[in-house]
């Protein structure tokens, strides 16, 4: 994978962690421009490693918003994708994460969290049903 493209994808890891714990609305319009310019490179250089990295980053930030069931959906594509491509070890990865967000799940079912501002969830809402965040999300 391009270099350009690993520091993408850590930086995405980096505003992931800093919205956490700022929710900042900068930080998260930062990484949707990177995370939608990266789907883009994916697809058209037809990167399956960087399509399940950027899957598993999308599950990452459906946790963030407290929808761990998208968060499943999308490391399930990318457990496939990687399954599909035999990318074994990122599969191991996407274990770890599914059991996250499954343990994220159990909590979410008995306690309703609402730390992230309306406004925030509207703009992560309004990201992942974009065509770009879809058709990743789809492998189409």
């Amino acid at each position: 994978m391009e270099h350009t493209n690993y520091a993408k994808l850590q930086r995405c890891e980096f505003l992931l962690k800093e919205y956490q714990t700022s929710q900042d609305s900068t930080t998260l319009n930062e990484f949707i421009s990177i995370i939608l310019d990266l789907q883009n490179f994916a697809t058209q250089q037809d990167s399956h490693v960087l399509e399940v990295q950027i899957l598993m980053i999308n599950a990452k930030l459906s946790r963030l918003n407290y929808n761990s069931d998208k968060s499943i959906e999308f490391l399930t594509k990318a457990k496939e994708n990687a399954g599909e491509k035999g990318l074994h070890r990122i599969s191991s990865e996407i274990d770890t994460e599914i059991k996250i967000s499954q343990n994220l799940a159990s909590l979410e079912e008995t306690h309703l969290r609402s730390d992230t501002t309306l406004y925030e969830k509207q703009k992560i809402d309004e990201y992942m049903n974009s065509r770009e965040f879809s058709h990743g999300a789809k492998g189409d």
